[in-house]
């Protein structure tokens, strides 16, 4: 039945079904049941829509693999980069074949000077991995007066105005 394939497909592991060798024998079940051929087609039903679905395995199969090498890409320069240039996104492209940075490691190496310069189409050199990593840039604060000139916090006991969050989310709340 389709039910049955529509629970296989949604993920049921087990099917019940009555099961009849005739439906002409006595009894109300037998009228209702499934007989010999239409559990095989049901089976066989089955069968399919599992293949169908295929396996929560996403690793690579054989045939794959041979593939990988032309199918993959790695990160590459986007234009022209002289040596000690910071990367940005803007510099980066990704290109066949593999055996550079993944593109997946893109912002791993934002930021980063080139040791040396990256012709437009190259690899970004993988060295740029290697380096310390690279750090956000601190901001001072903002002082609010004090004792030495040390960030003072709100005072006390006053609640802060305006909408909630959840209100600021459903647009309703004081405006």
């Amino acid at each position: 039945s389709h039910a049955a394939l529509a629970a296989v497909a949604l993920g049921a592991a087990v099917l019940e079904r009555h099961f009849t060798i005739d439906r002409d024998l006595p009894g109300v079940d037998q009228k209702l049941s499934i007989v010999p051929d239409e559990l095989k087609r049901l089976i066989a039903d089955v069968r399919a829509v599992e293949i169908a679905l295929g396996s929560p395995d996403l690793g690579l199969r054989e045939i794959e693999k041979a593939f990988l090498p032309i199918a993959r890409r790695s990160l590459c320069a986007a234009r022209d980069l002289p040596a000690g240039h910071r990367l940005a996104r803007e510099d980066l492209d990704t290109r066949r074949p593999i055996g550079g940075i993944p593109p997946a490691r893109w912002r791993e190496v934002l930021k980063r000077p080139l040791p040396a310069p990256v012709a437009e189409g190259e690899m970004i050199p993988a060295s740029l991995l290697a380096g310390p990593a690279r750090t956000a840039p601190t901001r001072a604060k903002k002082s609010r007066g004090g004792a030495g000139g040390a960030a003072q916090k709100p005072p006390a006991g006053k609640a802060r105005q305006g909408r909630t969050p959840s209100a600021r989310r459903s647009g309703r709340g004081r405006r």
